[in-house]
């Protein structure tokens, strides 16, 4: 809220009051034997939101959303050693009061906004994978890590420049706004994630070492003038741990870490891909001496190119 002379001035401000209530009912199936389980889900969603918006003006918004949501996760352990673990569901974003809201907010008449009274909810579809190996006997560990999200009807800022904004908007500012921004429902988002760690045993030198590295890849869309523009990221990962295992007396750990990203818009021109690089190198070290002084240390160092 905004103030004007100590008092509250409608005319730069917004104040949203909401309530969600959301119930679901549906049937579901367990199983489970030994180590191993299944369990699926299906539900009725039924959403309510009751809201009130004051303002300039005053909009009291009701809205009710009607879904099947699912879900699934099966554990399956092989044997000792292997396992593998599924989740596989779905679930809903409901539009928030302020993307709802129809009145504009001219706080700032050079970059003005409102919300779009017809949204619908975001429907998501979600995966996750897990597989592990673990050795007890040569000390060895494996994991594998998957996951995959897509949602349809995504809710996504649209946004207008210069004379692209509507004629309504231009009218109800008085003057001409340099953006207006609003929400819409979009196809196109998706993220993809995997990781993979190895750790084993280094006996000759009485340490343990842990190898990591992993991939992000993500794709969210937004409208610009109306043409939808996808913001990508792909990232990588890589990591070494190196954990000394030598005495109850002497304690060593080093490790790297580094990170590289490349960021693009699909309207962007010429030069519209950002790439960027960061790694970090840390030590830490612990001495126990004379069964009563205990010494410690520790470096770092990081490194940000792009």
């Amino acid at each position: 809220a905004s103030y004007t002379n100590g008092e509250w001035d409608p005319r730069l401000s917004n104040i949203f009051t909401s309530d969600y209530m959301t119930h679901a009912v549906g049937p579901s199936f367990n199983w489970g034997k030994n180590r191993n389980s299944f369990v699926v889900e299906l539900n009725y969603q039924h959403s309510i939101l009751d809201g009130y918006i004051r303002s300039s003006q005053e909009q009291s918004i009701k809205r009710s959303y009607n879904d099947f949501t699912y879900f699934m996760m099966g554990n399956l352990n092989i044997n000792k050693q292997h396992s593998l673990r599924l989740f596989v569901m779905s679930n809903t974003n409901n539009p928030r009061i302020n993307q709802l809201n129809s009145i504009l907010d001219i706080s700032d008449t050079q970059y003005v906004s409102n919300g779009n009274e017809n949204l619908n909810p975001a429907y998501s579809h979600r995966v996750n994978f897990h597989y592990n190996f673990t050795n007890l006997e040569k000390g060895r560990t494996f994991m594998w890590m998957f996951g995959f999200n897509t949602s349809q009807n995504s809710i996504a800022q649209s946004i207008y420049t210069g004379g692209n904004i509507p004629q309504n908007i231009v009218d109800e500012v008085g003057s001409q706004p340099i953006q207006y921004t609003t929400y819409d429902n979009v196809d196109g988002q998706m993220s993809l994630h995997t990781f993979l760690n190895y750790g084993l045993p280094l006996n000759f030198m009485k340490c343990n070492l842990n190898l990591r590295g992993g991939v992000n890849y993500s794709k969210n869309p937004s409208l610009v003038n109306e043409q939808k523009n996808i913001a990508s990221n792909m990232g990588y990962n890589a990591g070494v741990v190196l954990g000394s295992n030598i005495s109850e007396n002497i304690d060593f750990t080093l490790s790297w870490d580094g990170r590289y990203n490349v960021a693009e818009n699909s309207l962007a021109s010429r030069g519209g891909k950002n790439e960027y690089f960061n790694h970090s190198v840390n030590g830490n070290i612990k001495w126990i001496f004379l069964k009563r002084l205990t010494l410690t240390a520790g470096v770092s160092y990081v490194q940000y190119l792009g």
